[in-house]
């Protein structure tokens, strides 16, 4: 058939029908696999379950293979957490550097850090070494209504 490595390409298209899961999650397919395997709860953080089918299970495969390559793309800020989601994205997903965590780090919103459209970054020198501060500096914020999405670098 053509095909070099039949497990990489069936990896591929299990992630990518994982991407269509988070985009399309108004399509009937979604919503039914939502309402069997994730009701109270996103795709993200969805569990295998102890009845689940061949699909589901594959599916879940593919979620892993499209979370080494998933990020926020930040708008607003108001759906990403600043320490435990991936929204930095200059060339290769950069995460904050590991720190322990206080009850505000871990509820601190990438919307607390932005006010008018710009970073506002000087209160939060005490929680933000100079590399960090650099990275989330350059993050461009575009001016738009729109919410934070999801994007498969």
């Amino acid at each position: 058939m053509g095909f070099r490595d039949l497990e990489v390409f069936n990896k591929a298209l299990l992630a990518k029908t994982a991407w269509r899961l988070i985009q399309n999650l108004d399509d009937l397919w979604c919503r039914i696999l939502k309402g069997v395997y994730f009701p109270k709860s996103d795709f993200l953080k969805a569990r295998k379950g102890s009845k689940a089918s061949w699909a589901w299970t594959s599916i879940l495969e593919g979620r892993e293979v499209l979370k080494e390559d998933l990020c926020w793309k930040i708008v607003n800020g108001g759906k990403v957490r600043v320490f435990s989601d991936d929204w930095l994205t200059n060339g290769p997903v950069y995460s904050l550097k590991p720190r322990v965590l206080t009850d505000e780090m871990k509820n601190l919103m990438v919307s607390d850090l932005i006010r008018d459209g710009r970073w506002t970054l000087e209160n939060y020198g005490n929680i933000l070494d100079e590399e960090d501060i650099g990275r989330i500096k350059r993050v461009k914020l575009p001016r738009s209504n729109l919410e934070d999405m999801m994007m498969w670098l």
